[in-house]
Parts: structure tokens; C-alpha cells; sequence
């Protein structure tokens, strides 16, 4: 009698084992597996741009995002990761014109500090405001040529940069080439990179 108790007691254990072993392995089974993180996009933005301006990015020709600049003369634009793979190369336009900066596509990341300082070369980043004194600060590229024909269009007697060593130097637009000269001499091969450029009335 009691080795049958005993025997029934084994088996009624075996079965409850048995059962918590199955509701695990059917819990294991249907418990949801952690969701994947999608990519994160690429945050480009800048500022000192022309209120109203459009900038517009791209991916190998193809648009990935476009923007009004602010009232702040702020923009920015998202680029999904679904457009781009990390290492791409991310070309912009502004008001249509092809930018000389571009950015390298990185999922998550944006562009550190003040941002994007877009330039279209022979143009001025943004139209010149001028003080009640006549003075404006603008950021050009291009040769000296396309700055002499932009400070002429922007009403400018005369257009300043720095050098080398600091000192600012005077291009005059319409004047002869020896009134020129200096200026000439120092940036014979223009300016490849967006420079501020002083303008006076």
C-alpha cells in the first residue's frame, strides 16, 4: 500500500513537472522577440541664408529632402536612411544652383557646430543688408571677377577682404586694373572656400 502511494505520488510529480516544462517551452515559443531598432536619419541644417531661399539635398542625382529657409535664415532637412546608405556623398542646391559644400551621409549623426555654410560660387550666400552706415557683411566664393560683378550688382563702391596677415584690402568694381593691383596680387586664384566678404556703398 505504501509503495503504491509512493508510486502515485512519483507519477502526479512527473505529470506537474511535465506541465511546467510544456508551458515554458509554449511561453519560450510565442513571447515576442525585441524589436530592431530602425536606422536613424541624418540631420543637415545651416543658417545665414536669405529668408525664403530653398535648399534642397540629393543623393546620387536623386532628391532626398527639400526646405524653406526661415524667417532666422535657418534651415535643415531630414534624410531618412531609406534614402541613403552610410558614406554616401549628399549634394545640395539652393534657389536651383549647385552648392560648392556637401556632406557625407552618416546614420544618427548631423552636421556639428553652426551647421552647413551653403555657397553657391559667384554668388553671395544670402542678398546683402546694409547698415544705416552703408556697410554689409556677406560670404562669397568664386573668382575675383564674379565678386567684382556681384558687389556691382549689389549697388557696392567697393568690396573688402582680409588677407593673409589680416589686413583688409580694397576691390573697387569698374576701376582700372592698377587701382586693382594689390587686391589682384593677393587673391590671383580667388577664393575657393566661403569667405566673408565686407561690402560699402
Amino acid at each position: 500500500m505504501r509503495a503504491e502511494r509512493q508510486t502515485t505520488a512519483a507519477s502526479g510529480s512527473t505529470t506537474a513537472y511535465a506541465v511546467v516544462a510544456a508551458l515554458a517551452l509554449l511561453l519560450a515559443v510565442s513571447a515576442p522577440s525585441p524589436a530592431r531598432a530602425d536606422p536613424l536619419p541624418f540631420l543637415a541644417y545651416g543658417v545665414g541664408l536669405r529668408p525664403g531661399q530653398v535648399v534642397e539635398a540629393f543623393n546620387k542625382g536623386v532628391s532626398v529632402g527639400t526646405t524653406t529657409v526661415d524667417a532666422s535664415g535657418n534651415w535643415s532637412i531630414s534624410i531618412p536612411a531609406s534614402a541613403a546608405a552610410d558614406g554616401d556623398r549628399i549634394a545640395f542646391t539652393l534657389d536651383g544652383k549647385v552648392t560648392r559644400e556637401g556632406v557625407t551621409f552618416r546614420s544618427g549623426q548631423f552636421i556639428p557646430g553652426r551647421g552647413l555654410p551653403l555657397t553657391v560660387p559667384g554668388a553671395f550666400n544670402s542678398a546683402p543688408t546694409y547698415s544705416a552706415a552703408g556697410v554689409s557683411q556677406v560670404v562669397f566664393s568664386g573668382s575675383v571677377s564674379q565678386l567684382e560683378d556681384a558687389a556691382t550688382t549689389a549697388g557696392a563702391r567697393s568690396a573688402w577682404v582680409q588677407d593673409s596677415s589680416g589686413v583688409f584690402v580694397a576691390l573697387i568694381p569698374g576701376a582700372p586694373t592698377f587701382v586693382n593691383a594689390v587686391f589682384n596680387q593677393n587673391f590671383a586664384v580667388g577664393f575657393s572656400a566661403p569667405t566673408t566678404v565686407t561690402l560699402v556703398k
